[in-house]
Protein backbone atom coordinates (compact mmCIF):
# COMPACT_ATOMS: atom_id res chain seq x y z
CA UNK A 1 0.00 0.00 0.00
CA UNK A 2 2.98 2.19 0.37
CA UNK A 3 4.09 1.53 -2.86
CA UNK A 4 1.40 2.59 -4.55
CA UNK A 5 0.87 6.00 -2.63
CA UNK A 6 4.63 6.58 -2.91
CA UNK A 7 3.77 5.54 -6.90
CA UNK A 8 0.31 7.80 -6.57
CA UNK A 9 2.62 11.02 -5.36
CA UNK A 10 5.32 10.53 -7.93
CA UNK A 11 2.42 10.42 -10.48
CA UNK A 12 0.62 13.59 -9.18
CA UNK A 13 3.90 15.37 -9.08
CA UNK A 14 4.72 15.10 -12.31
CA UNK A 15 1.20 16.19 -13.81
CA UNK A 16 0.98 19.01 -11.99
CA UNK A 17 4.95 20.14 -13.49
CA UNK A 18 3.52 18.75 -16.74
CA UNK A 19 0.52 21.38 -16.41
CA UNK A 20 2.95 23.87 -15.17
CA UNK A 21 4.81 23.69 -18.29
CA UNK A 22 1.84 23.68 -20.08
CA UNK A 23 0.77 26.73 -18.44
CA UNK A 24 3.88 28.54 -19.22
CA UNK A 25 4.11 27.52 -22.77
CA UNK A 26 0.38 28.91 -23.24
CA UNK A 27 1.81 31.86 -22.18
CA UNK A 28 4.75 32.59 -24.22
CA UNK A 29 2.57 31.48 -27.48
CA UNK A 30 0.11 33.85 -26.24
CA UNK A 31 2.91 36.89 -26.02
CA UNK A 32 4.53 35.71 -29.36
CA UNK A 33 1.11 35.63 -30.89
CA UNK A 34 0.34 39.35 -29.76
CA UNK A 35 4.10 40.37 -31.01
CA UNK A 36 3.47 38.49 -34.42
CA UNK A 37 0.13 40.61 -34.94
CA UNK A 38 1.68 43.91 -34.11
CA UNK A 39 5.09 43.34 -36.54
CA UNK A 40 2.50 42.25 -39.19
CA UNK A 41 1.07 45.65 -38.85
CA UNK A 42 4.43 47.42 -38.94
CA UNK A 43 5.45 45.57 -42.21
CA UNK A 44 2.24 46.33 -43.89
CA UNK A 45 2.64 50.20 -42.77
CA UNK A 46 6.29 50.21 -44.01
CA UNK A 47 5.17 48.22 -47.26
CA UNK A 48 2.74 51.48 -47.72
CA UNK A 49 5.78 53.59 -47.13
CA UNK A 50 7.92 51.90 -49.38
CA UNK A 51 5.09 52.07 -52.31
CA UNK A 52 4.67 55.79 -51.64
CA UNK A 53 8.03 55.98 -52.12
CA UNK A 54 8.45 54.17 -55.00
CA UNK A 55 5.28 56.18 -56.53
CA UNK A 56 7.59 59.72 -55.86
CA UNK A 57 10.61 58.55 -57.45
CA UNK A 58 8.87 57.58 -60.52
CA UNK A 59 7.27 61.39 -60.31
CA UNK A 60 10.45 62.26 -60.10
CA UNK A 61 12.10 60.63 -62.35
CA UNK A 62 9.32 61.88 -65.46
CA UNK A 63 10.13 65.19 -64.19
CA UNK A 64 13.25 65.59 -64.66
CA UNK A 65 12.95 63.94 -68.14
CA UNK A 66 10.70 66.44 -68.94
CA UNK A 67 12.91 68.83 -67.22
CA UNK A 68 15.97 67.78 -69.42
CA UNK A 69 14.95 66.39 -72.44
CA UNK A 70 14.05 68.93 -75.18
CA UNK A 71 13.00 65.22 -76.91
CA UNK A 72 9.30 65.63 -76.92
CA UNK A 73 9.23 61.24 -78.17
CA UNK A 74 11.24 60.42 -74.56
CA UNK A 75 8.43 62.90 -72.99
CA UNK A 76 5.62 60.62 -74.55
CA UNK A 77 7.40 57.40 -73.89
CA UNK A 78 7.13 58.04 -70.31
CA UNK A 79 3.72 59.04 -70.53
CA UNK A 80 2.38 56.18 -72.32
CA UNK A 81 4.04 54.13 -69.77
CA UNK A 82 2.48 55.45 -67.07
CA UNK A 83 -0.94 55.76 -68.69
CA UNK A 84 -0.01 51.48 -69.07
CA UNK A 85 0.30 51.08 -65.84
CA UNK A 86 -2.58 53.23 -64.81
CA UNK A 87 -4.88 51.05 -66.95
CA UNK A 88 -3.57 48.02 -65.53
CA UNK A 89 -4.48 49.45 -62.01
CA UNK A 90 -7.63 49.86 -63.28
CA UNK A 91 -7.70 46.39 -64.56
CA UNK A 92 -7.16 45.30 -61.03
CA UNK A 93 -9.49 47.05 -59.12
CA UNK A 94 -12.53 46.16 -61.80
CA UNK A 95 -11.41 42.34 -61.25
CA UNK A 96 -11.57 42.81 -57.33
CA UNK A 97 -15.32 44.26 -57.74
Amino acid sequence: MHNLNTLLSGVDFKVRKVIESYQKEKEKNEVLSKEKVELLSIIENQQKVINDLVEKNKILKLKNVINNSSDSTAIKLKINELLREIDRCIDLFTQKG
